[in-house]
């Protein structure tokens, strides 16, 4: 360990956060590079979280403290899956059961009968997160495209980020990493 900062290299990382224990996962690691660095991750370091419900609430539903507010999430670092009502949002894949029928094998039918009414998020179902996660995988606001914007033109192994990331060790006085490795595109 070297200055407060564990040996071994620096890699470009998205850090990706499924449902609310990865929301809350992600939070606590960006708490962690705010307390060291006084911001909520490298240059070399992008988030994002993936959820059903992707207002700035605990898991329990709870307020966030104040750190935890300081470090919440930009918009463009969060994807929400659901709009509405599950039934609403979703209705063409209960109405259309043989078009969809690759989903209504695993998809038990308590979510369809009890699930189409839950809002602002999963409900605590895992099979409802499941179900969004694929019906928004695709298409132009899709998971897929929401990833490759994530990663964006300013790709995280480009000279311009290596160097910003060196210079936020050098602003801290921390040794730079003597492997900071990027890997091209």
């Amino acid at each position: 360990m070297t200055n407060g900062l564990p040996g071994g290299a620096v890699r470009p990382t998205l850090f990706l956060g499924l449902g609310g224990t990865g929301k809350e996962v992600l939070l606590r690691m960006r708490r962690k590079f705010y307390e060291k660095f006084g911001r909520t991750g490298l240059p070399c370091t992008k988030y994002l979280w993936i959820d059903t419900d992707t207002r700035n609430l605990m898991a329990q539903g709870e307020e966030m403290d104040e750190i935890l507010r300081a470090v919440s999430f930009a918009n463009h670092e969060k994807l929400g899956l659901l709009e509405g009502r599950v039934g609403e949002h979703m209705s063409g894949i209960y109405r259309n059961r043989s078009q969809w029928r690759h989903i209504h094998d695993w998809l038990y039918q308590d979510v369809e009968r009890f699930g189409t009414e839950i809002a602002d998020g999963a409900g605590g179902v895992r099979a409802v997160g499941r179900l969004s996660f694929f019906f928004h995988f695709g298409g132009a606001k899709g998971v897929l495209n929401h990833l490759k914007s994530t990663l964006g033109p300013q790709q995280l192994g480009s000279q311009e980020v290596i160097d910003r990331t060196e210079g936020i060790f050098r602003r801290q006085g921390f040794q730079i990493p003597q492997d900071i490795q990027f890997v091209p595109d």
